[in-house]
């Protein structure tokens, strides 16, 4: 197999699909993995200092803090990968209520009685820190095809 030297300039990071497409394959589905874990942990770290700290009222005496189960997954597929941030099941299950709201019923009737207002955690996050997760990225692809044009 002949190896072909990659030569890419990055000037903004909408350049990300461009650094891609002029990858080889075996080096994409390498080094994005890679990429897509460093990008996440800048949203990871903001969405733990955002979400309700352990000891809020809705913390389930015995459960993990929610804090605690912000983590990220990164998917393989076929042409290509992708990261999951969020909260983990079944610890981490009730994330989404914090994050969007809830109404609160009453178990015998069904009747809604009231309303937890919205937390948001993870989009406020993800907002925050995204020319960082951009940033991150690039930078772990670039040092894959510098790795790559020294071997």
């Amino acid at each position: 197999m002949s190896k072909t030297k990659v030569n890419v300039t990055i000037d903004e990071t909408g350049d990300v699909d461009r650094l891609l497409q002029t990858m080889p394959d075996v080096l994409q589905h390498k080094q994005l993995p890679k990429a897509l874990r460093a990008g996440a942990k800048p949203i990871i770290r903001e969405a733990k200092q955002r979400v309700s700290q352990p000891g809020y009222p809705g913390d389930k005496p015995g459960k993990e803090p929610l804090k605690n189960t912000i983590h990220a997954v990164i998917r393989k597929y076929e042409y290509t990968s992708i990261a999951v941030v969020g909260c983990t099941w079944p610890e981490g299950n009730h994330g989404w209520l914090v994050e969007f709201g809830h109404d609160i019923k009453r178990t015998t009737s069904g009747q809604i009685y009231g309303r937890v207002q919205p937390y948001p955690f993870m989009r406020p996050a993800i907002d925050a820190t995204r020319s960082e997760v951009a940033g991150s990225v690039l930078l772990v692809l670039q040092m894959g095809v510098q790795e790559f044009n020294s071997q």
